[in-house]
């Protein structure tokens, strides 16, 4: 059985929201359920950080308020928002990357972590579905 592990911020993000139902979507349509095993857990803040976290942590403030801003372009473009992915786009998943890489910089992860078989596959973005499904058939 393949365990997938993804640790996300509370609530959902965007990406996070967006890389959770991608997983979910690409089990059901390709395998079976009782080939894979995915938790979901609460990042602690600690070795697993949400933007704000690694914003404040790194000093990057400004690259926060970038995607503050484009968060809320997004929701004055939509009447209702019923889930987090609905805010993702190419935009916000670009702006996040210099506090992917601050992260990095201070040997933190940044939500949304996605590990197969406790082997980190990416963090602080959202892969697209053929990845997430290339590396699903890679790791069973």
């Amino acid at each position: 059985m393949l365990k997938i592990d993804m640790i996300v911020p509370e609530p959902l993000c965007p990406s996070s929201d967006l890389l959770k139902r991608r997983i979910n979507d690409i089990i059901a349509l390709n395998f079976a359920a009782e080939e894979i095993d995915f938790a979901i857990t609460v990042c602690d803040n600690v070795s697993v950080c949400t933007p704000e976290k690694v914003a404040e942590l790194a000093g990057h403030e400004s690259e926060l308020e970038v995607v503050s801003r484009i968060l809320q372009r997004r929701r004055d473009t939509l009447e209702e928002v019923f889930h987090a992915a609905e805010l993702w786009s190419q935009e916000l998943e670009t702006a996040r990357e210099p506090l992917r890489e601050a992260a990095e910089g201070l040997s933190l992860l940044m939500t949304p972590v996605l590990k197969m078989r406790e082997e980190l596959k990416c963090h602080g973005k959202c892969p697209k579905p053929c990845e997430l499904n290339n590396w699903i058939k890679a790791s069973l």
